[in-house]
């Protein structure tokens, strides 16, 4: 490997670390309402310097008032799961989750709502929605599960 090859790859991790953790280390100036929500929305663990879960709850706060996505997250709950690592040699990769237990507020278990099941507005809006999140995020986006309930 170059070492301009090698450059490139230390920047992109170096760019990834940034985006990916920026939120957890400063809080906007003046922060709207809608980035208030997005912050308590989202827990990101570190778990060691190369290994890391973000969970993220898809609110209605979290999101532009009066789209058809707002519309969707008062009816429906929206939950991302990824469990990523960041490799010696700068390539990601992510674990495939297969389960996620969620628990409402009196511990009582809550069933993800199939795909299949969701009206077709809804499944429209939610597959526009996962796309663009997941090419906004890049590999990190691919191993994403998402979860309806």
């Amino acid at each position: 490997m170059s070492i301009s090859q090698r450059f490139n790859m230390l920047l992109l991790g170096v760019m990834l670390s940034g985006v990916v953790l920026s939120s957890a280390f400063s809080r906007p100036w003046k922060a709207t309402p809608i980035q208030i929500a997005g912050d308590y929305a989202l827990i990101a663990h570190t778990k060691s310097s190369t290994d890391f879960v973000n969970i993220r709850w898809w609110a209605e706060p979290t999101v532009m008032p009066g789209t058809p996505l707002a519309g969707i997250l008062q009816k429906y709950i929206v939950i991302s799961v990824v469990h990523f690592h960041f490799d010696p040699g700068g390539t990601i990769s992510t674990d495939d989750i297969d389960t996620l237990e969620v628990r409402d507020g009196s511990d009582m278990p809550l069933t993800p709502v199939p795909r299949s099941a969701l009206p077709p507005v809804a499944i429209g809006t939610l597959s526009t929605f996962e796309a663009t999140f997941r090419q906004s995020i890049g590999r990190i986006g691919d191993g994403t599960k998402i979860l309806y309930l």
